[in-house]
């Protein structure tokens, strides 16, 4: 009913969730007297070439196609006005842009101005923040695609329904795109007073003294991991070394580009040393 009402007469592309999905959408769109075909694996090499040649054509019968993937990456038909997403992701925001890309570019050769993206699976909602991002900061930040890619979004009905608080704009979730309203980041906790207390392992005659604090242990691991780690995992390697000893995260406050080095005592080298060779062996037995 969407597509009629907003879409009728667009050539157009639609998402399935399934092949049984696509062949369910085209039953529908037959129904309602639209020339529609299904373009999946299950596809043959000769009618791809049948449903392409006559989709390719600018006064085509054939008005709507519908697959899965296969006609998500390297398919370009100029003219098409409408694409129909009905295939829910939760991670794949790079195939998220791939399936809207088949119709969301111009075509001055074909007068092609705009195009109508008709989303029923909730990925606008789920993909939000990442648009947010690539709206106000460019498309390079979606350089770390694959990174991207790993990360489960929330479903819809996860995030609050309210719009931006400045000027209602849906969907919104951090920077509106809209007005450019920016949501504030969370205060921090408020520092409390304390003791320094020392860092140790062991008991008895096998106890040996890591640090004189919190902060003297993570200035030693912060060195370590700047000397044995690529530059992007320094921080988060500082990190896990802190809490395989303290048994805690630091502090939220405390990063290792603002922390000085400190020479690693020969007893947090030894911890150190005994932790990966622990873990070398697991990954071995595994």
């Amino acid at each position: 009913a969407e597509w009629m009402q907003h879409s009728e007469g667009r050539k157009t592309i639609v998402f399935g969730g399934s092949i049984a999905h696509c062949k369910e959408l085209c039953r529908q769109f037959t129904e309602a007297g639209v020339m529609a075909a299904v373009f999946t694996s299950e596809t043959s090499a000769s009618e791809r070439e049948v449903l392409v040649r006559e989709f390719s054509k600018p006064d085509a019968s054939l008005r709507v196609l519908i697959s899965v993937e296969a006609l998500a990456k390297g398919f370009d038909v100029p003219d098409v006005g409408c694409v129909v997403d009905c295939r829910p992701l939760r991670k794949s925001l790079s195939t998220a842009i791939q399936m809207w890309g088949r119709g969301l570019r111009s075509s001055p050769a074909t007068g092609k101005t705009d195009c109508i993206l008709l989303d029923h699976s909730g990925n606008i909602l789920r993909f939000a923040e990442d648009f947010e991002q690539v709206f106000h900061e460019g498309i390079e930040s979606l350089d770390a695609g694959q990174k991207l890619d790993k990360t489960p979004r929330k479903e819809p009905e996860e995030y609050e329904a309210k719009g931006c608080p400045s000027c209602g704009h849906q969907p919104f979730r951090k920077h509106c795109m809209a007005c450019g309203f920016e949501k504030p980041a969370p205060e921090r906790e408020a520092a409390e007073s304390g003791q320094m207390v020392e860092i140790a392992i062991g008991k008895g005659k096998n106890r040996k003294v890591l640090a004189d604090s919190p902060a003297h242990l993570w200035g030693q691991v912060c060195a370590y991991a700047r000397a044995n780690s690529a530059p992007d995992k320094q921080h988060w390697r500082a990190c896990y070394l802190f809490k395989d000893m303290v048994g805690h995260w630091p502090p939220e406050a405390w990063h290792l580009s603002s922390t000085p080095d400190v020479p690693v005592s020969p007893a947090v080298a030894s911890k150190i040393k005994a932790r990966n060779i622990s873990r070398a062996k697991a990954r071995a037995r595994a």
